[in-house]
């Protein structure tokens, strides 16, 4: 899709809104967000919204100590138990995160 300029800004705070969230939400785990990815698309009218998932999948995050929790363990090649400890410890938290949210 091409964006005029005005669109590109909205989609610069979008992304940067998205990223603070993210990033503020790990952060109160103690866990480091170094980057991820996610698809924005438009409704009628060209508003913008996310319709990607925020998953451990498309995301690089690691805690305190430097210890990957997403799919560099994968990259990795660590032992299937450790790949699902991490994407356990994210899920569980999100899931916690969640339910205070709703």
């Amino acid at each position: 899709m091409i964006v005029n300029e005005q669109e590109a800004e909205t989609l610069r705070r979008l992304a940067l809104d998205i990223n603070e969230a993210y990033r503020a939400f790990l952060s109160e785990q103690g866990w480091i967000l170094e980057d991820f990815k996610f698809e924005v698309g438009t409704e009628e009218g060209r508003s913008f919204v996310l319709i990607d998932e925020i998953s451990p999948d498309c995301s690089r995050i690691r805690d305190a100590e430097g210890n990957s929790l997403s799919k560099d363990l994968f990259r990795q090649r660590r032992p299937e138990q450790e790949i699902w400890e991490g994407y356990k410890r994210l899920k569980d938290a999100m899931e916690a995160r969640h339910a205070v949210a709703c």
